[in-house]
């Protein structure tokens, strides 16, 4: 597909603030049963990266994710399947002598004679809101200031977007916010010179004209070119709002003028609030052309709090050229073609020097915060949790979980002793649907939790727990059912509670929290084991 061949190693995009929160859970809206989802390599939007603007680069066999998603400048997660992604730190990190100072939005990246820039939205010297270009050798950065900013219009401009035409020149499209005759957000574009000069005037491409879209905001720009024809995307409607959604229009040239379709290629439905902010990426083997955008992580409150998700795209000639998307969707579908297998239910005793990450995906990694040593996997805990509207838990440790029924078993050395300090065993879904097994410090002392997250919304048991610092703990799924065991010594077990919890294409996990006292202390786990 042309436009595959043309996105593949370029660039893609992000968005602008963040925005709101939902319970994007995986639904039962997939035709087919739990067992046969689980019979072949699936995945379940939203995906583990909580962020807002995604942008994807691929270069290689390795796609290279920017988004807004720190106040202390721009993170880069690295995947090889578009769907399991490890964070790899600051791209960008403010700093004393940077222009940047705050409001990090919307990154993208492209590469132009053997170097990378990446570009995105910041807040600089005298709170002026504009476009920052940053260099560095490598896709992972660092990043160092190259123009901040990149070009100067004397009012507020986001979203920038880098588009490379077939002839080599460069495109740079914008959002200007501060236009007091137009009093809405409307997209310009810029050619820019071999050396990465933007023409001072831009050239105007569109505005909000429909009615899907609000009457305030377009935003979010990307292009791409098709056969002879130029195809620019762009989100509508505040980031806030449940009805951000995505829209389409075609021009004959990467100036314009611009054709809007009248309907929005993605939308809001009954599971997903304000899908928008978005990119184009192919495949792993170049097959399959893929939408990576944002959603709220709940449906009830939409805010800030976006997650990252991915869907496929069909691109249609006839009788006009149009996208077609497989989304926004929450049930189980097939992984991008060309991604390796994925490696289930595989025991571990911790006894490798390095983690397996074919096998083991980090939710909210902070490497200096876990380490393999004396065959244990050791996790520093700190200030973050996953409960209801929260969802800033780091390092827990994923793995899928074997196909159907099966029981997962760990045991972890660790003392709580303060206030909702924990170590915990989960089945897991996402971050608003999972089953939970923990050793919890509560004010009534120290106890077992048996937990569950559906939608959103948590409850809990709870059961004492004796001070040894040494705990067994067993999730056996059967269905929809799991029953939660715990264990001193591995053989006598004290059976806590059954749950109803429905889970789709689930994983295990492993990890510990001090949601309340910010403390550091150990949890120390020995292994995670299987049976079925």
């Amino acid at each position: 597909m042309d436009v595959m061949k043309r996105l593949g190693a370029r660039l893609l995009l992000l968005m602008f603030l963040a925005a709101a929160p939902m319970p994007a859970v995986c639904r039962a809206d997939a035709p087919a049963t739990q067992g046969a989802h689980e019979a072949r390599d699936v995945y379940c939007n939203p995906l583990d990266v909580l962020c807002a603007d995604p942008f994807i680069y691929r270069e290689g066999d390795t796609y290279y994710l920017y988004a807004t998603a720190s106040d202390h400048g721009l993170l880069v997660w690295t995947s090889k399947d578009l769907v399991n992604w490890q964070n790899r730190g600051l791209a960008f990190a403010r700093s004393a002598s940077t222009w940047s100072r705050q409001q990090f939005w919307a990154p993208e990246m492209f590469a132009h004679h053997g170097k990378y820039y990446l570009h995105f939205t910041a807040l600089g010297e005298n709170n002026a809101r504009r476009i920052v270009l940053a260099e560095g050798t490598s896709p992972l950065g660092p990043f160092a200031e190259l123009k901040a900013p990149w070009f100067d219009p004397g009012k507020g401009t986001i979203d920038s977007h880098v588009f490379k035409d077939t002839d080599g020149k460069l495109y740079l499209y914008s959002v200007d916010l501060d236009r007091p005759d137009r009093k809405c957000f409307e997209i310009h574009v810029r050619t820019v010179s071999d050396d990465l000069v933007p023409q001072k005037d831009f050239t105007f491409c569109i505005t909000p004209s429909q009615e899907w879209e609000g009457k305030v905001v377009n935003e979010g720009p990307f292009v791409f070119k098709h056969k002879d024809t130029y195809v620019l995307t762009y989100s509508a409607n505040g980031y806030f709002d449940p009805n951000y959604s995505i829209g389409m229009a075609t021009a004959k040239s990467p100036l314009g003028p611009w054709t809007k379709q009248p309907d929005p290629i993605l939308r809001r439905n009954k599971y997903v609030s304000g899908p928008g902010h978005h990119c184009f990426i192919d495949s792993p083997d170049h097959k399959e052309l893929f939408i990576a955008y944002h959603t709220h992580q709940h449906l009830e409150h939409p805010s800030g709090q976006r997650q990252l998700a991915i869907d496929r795209v069909e691109l249609i000639d006839s009788p006009k050229l149009t996208l077609k998307v497989d989304g926004p969707t929450t049930r189980p579908v097939a992984m991008p073609s060309g991604a390796l297998p994925v490696v289930r239910g595989q025991p571990d005793e911790f006894s490798q020097s390095t983690l397996d990450r074919q096998r083991w995906h980090v939710f909210g990694e902070r490497t200096r915060a876990w380490s393999l040593a004396d065959g244990h996997l050791k996790i520093k805990t700190d200030d973050g949790d996953v409960y209801q509207d929260r969802s800033d838990l780091h390092n827990l440790f994923l793995e899928y979980a074997p196909v159907g029924d099966f029981e997962v078993t760990t045991r972890v050395a660790v003392k709580p002793q303060r206030g909702h300090e924990q170590a915990f065993l989960t089945v897991w879904q996402n971050h608003n649907q999972f089953a939970k097994l923990a050793v919890v410090q509560k004010a009534t002392g120290l106890k077992f939790e048996v937990a569950r997250e559906m939608s959103g919304r948590y409850t809990f048991d709870l059961h004492d727990a004796p001070e040894t610092g040494d705990y067994w703990m067993k999730i056996q799924r059967r269905g929809k059912l799991c029953d939660y065991s715990v264990s001193t010594d591995g053989s006598k077990w004290e059976r806590l509670a059954v749950q109803e919890i429905e889970l789709l294409n689930p994983r295990v996990g492993i990890g510990a929290c001090s949601p309340e006292s910010d403390r550091s202390i150990e949890a120390s786990f020995d292994f995670v084991r299987y049976s079925q």
